[in-house]
């Protein structure tokens, strides 16, 4: 579904800004936002533009995309992925860890300390 640049906002009609007749989608969004502020009737209106603005630009990009990608199974159920490299190199440090604080490796009192310390720190 294809949604021209002067597609109708249901509701709006009631709301008069001549600014945001003559603004790209994103301008007009912000504009509205900054004249959300207040406890004016004009800001009321605003903040309820600025909905309706931000819902037309959902629309179009679902519309541009051809789906709505938070109704896919992924986003539904979530999916399985592979360890990152980040996730491997935490379990490479604590399996090092391990091995500096076995006994085996200690050649003397207090070699393993500031190595220990380090490690630690950066899991």
């Amino acid at each position: 579904m294809e949604l021209p640049d002067n597609a109708e906002i249901p509701g709006a009609s009631n709301i008069s800004c001549t600014p945001v007749a003559s603004m790209g989608l994103k301008e007009a969004i912000t504009h509205a936002e900054v004249m959300a502020v207040g406890d004016t009737q004009c800001a009321r209106d605003h903040g309820q533009l600025a909905i309706w603005l931000r819902e037309l630009e959902a629309c179009r990009a679902d519309a541009a995309l051809g789906y709505d990608p938070m109704t896919t199974k992924e986003a539904v159920e979530g999916r399985e992925v592979n360890a990152t490299g980040a996730a491997n190199a935490v379990l490479a440090m604590v399996a090092a860890r391990k091995l500096i604080d076995s006994v085996a490796y200690v050649a003397k009192e207090g070699d393993k300390d500031n190595v220990l310390a380090a490690i630690d720190a950066a899991i």
